[in-house]
């Protein structure tokens, strides 16, 4: 079974959001999913894609608690997928001499709702990681991982 982090810039919108979606949207036992930032920002910043995901998906993210990309074993990992703004690279150009060889480093280009002045913005965040959810699924997590 893969392992699967999704990181942000700050493990509160985005990669929130694609970590509770990929555990409730893969197969049972088919990935471990977890999620981090390259820089941490405080924990109640999570509360609008904590709320997305139960008014949207009724998935219950309310324990989750942001890491830092630091903090993790990046070895662990099978795949790692980069979550960055359209426009950007920040968070990509930052994993891409920590993750280790063998592991398949993916770059999702979806707009950050961190500033949003309303739910849309998170909601369609949540609609593209989801779709993205689906490709993951199709083309990677089907493929065998590292050893």
């Amino acid at each position: 079974m893969p392992n699967v982090l999704f990181v942000c810039t700050g493990n509160t919108c985005r990669s929130v959001i694609a970590e509770y979606l990929a555990r409730h949207r893969l197969d049972p036992g088919s990935a471990n999913c977890e999620s981090a930032g390259i820089r941490l920002v405080p924990s109640e910043n999570a509360a609008n894609a904590i709320e997305t995901l139960r008014r949207n998906f009724q998935i219950d993210a309310s324990g989750h608690k942001p890491r830092a990309i630091g903090e993790i074993d990046l070895s662990r990992f099978d795949v790692v997928v980069a979550i960055d703004d359209p426009g950007g690279n920040k968070v990509y150009v930052n994993l891409k001499n920590r993750v280790v060889p063998g592991t398949r480093l993916v770059k999702w280009k979806i707009a950050d709702p961190w500033n949003g002045e309303d739910a849309t913005q998170y909601d369609r965040c949540a609609t593209e990681t989801a779709r993205n959810i689906n490709e993951l699924k199709r083309d990677i997590l089907n493929k065998p991982g590292k050893s």
